[in-house]
């Protein structure tokens, strides 16, 4: 990895959103943008929240994923208005769930570029819980079972999204987590991403929560993506490599079709 950053062969965008995954606020981020600022200081980049943390107000126990897109992309337009620049979102995790609708109601026209960061992109009438890899699904289950709003235990925080992290990133991980709805993990939807977006895909390659050969299933289900960049790294890349992640991430929009 270089500490030197990449040049761009295109115009950075004007507007750079982040959607964290799940159990995450958009803090989660905090490192990553910090490193985006100073490669691309002419960018507004920023992090929002799903309904139901921080700030935003929303009911965890019936959240949908259509009730978090509209969510998102009101938070979206109230920074940069209504008739305001294109967007390029980026998303980690559970975000995937939500950026197809996400894109719907801010306009394929609008947003410039998504970038998918290890994502879980369940196909359309599918859940999250019927996608992901064994053991995990049957813990999910037995989690999501037994409230309609959720907590990771610990021990599942380490060993799936943990791994290879410092204990120092272990416990910045630990700070942020937060409650999750049972309902986005067992929810389904229909909607799809346009494909006239152009799209890129930061595959993480020591994942456990969702590991290589599922990104690619997820890749495969979005009919390809313009741009896939891996990332030595476990699932929760933005803390453990927030500057080799920001620098991929930037090297994906210089490539945008």
């Amino acid at each position: 990895m270089t500490n030197h950053p990449p040049v761009p062969a295109a115009a950075p965008p004007a507007v750079l959103a982040f959607i964290h995954g799940g159990v995450h606020t958009g803090g989660c981020w905090d490192e990553t943008i910090a490193v985006i600022r100073e490669l691309l200081p002419e960018t507004d980049a920023f992090a929002v929240d799903l309904p139901g943390r921080r700030d935003v107000p929303g009911d965890l126990a019936v959240l949908t994923r259509e009730s978090c897109a509209a969510s998102v992309a009101d938070q979206i337009l109230e920074r940069i208005g209504q008739d305001g620049s294109p967007v390029v979102v980026v998303g980690h995790s559970l975000a995937g769930v939500v950026i197809p609708g996400l894109v719907n109601r801010l306009g394929g026209q609008r947003v410039q570029h998504v970038v998918f960061v290890t994502c879980c992109m369940p196909p359309p009438g599918k859940s999250v819980l019927q996608t992901l890899p064994f053991p995990l699904s049957r813990i999910g289950r037995r989690i999501v079972e037994r409230a309609p709003v959720m907590e990771a235990p610990p021990a599942l925080v380490r060993y799936f999204f943990g791994n290879r992290a410092t204990p120092a990133q272990r416990d910045a991980m630990r700070a942020g987590l937060c409650q999750e709805s049972a309902a986005l993990i067992t929810g389904t939807s229909t909607e799809r991403l346009p494909k006239s977006v152009p799209t890129s895909w930061i595959l993480t390659k020591y994942d456990r929560a969702l590991p290589p050969r599922l990104q690619r299933r997820f890749i495969r289900e979005l009919g390809g993506v313009g741009t896939v960049a891996t990332i030595d790294a476990s699932h929760e890349v933005m803390f453990t490599h927030p500057r080799e992640l920001a620098i991929q991430i930037v090297r994906c929009l210089a490539s945008r079709n």
